[in-house]
This record gives C-alpha cells, structure tokens and sequence, in this order.
C-alpha cells in the first residue's frame, strides 16, 4: 500500500518541488534586483548628500 501511494504522490511531489524552486528563483532574483535599484540611487545621490552635509551647506527640503 505504501509504495502504490508512493507511486501515486511521485508527480504531483515532483511539480510541487518545482513550482517551489522557480519560486525561490524568482525571489532571489527580485531582492538582487531591488539592491541593484536602490544602490543605484544612492550612488547617483552620494555626491548631492556630501554637498549638502558640508559646512556652511544650506538645507533645502523639498
């Protein structure tokens, strides 16, 4: 009985294990994309922070 119910839940285990994989996949590729994104914005800002953190710098918050 064991192995027949084995037999049985062999391809839906294997799709499951996939559709977890891909999954994973996806959501590795969305955090490095998202740190690409924003340490592209901070380095495009590092210059315009430091400018603005100097002496005598005068703060303009918009």
């Amino acid at each position: 009985m064991r192995d027949l119910l084995s037999l049985e839940l062999a391809q839906p285990r294997f799709a499951a294990v996939l559709v977890g994989t891909f999954a994973g996949l996806a959501l590795l590729l969305t955090v490095v994309g998202l740190y690409g994104v924003m340490m592209y914005s901070v380095t495009r800002r590092t210059r315009e922070i430091g400018v603005r953190l100097a002496p005598n710098a005068r703060r303009c918050w918009r």
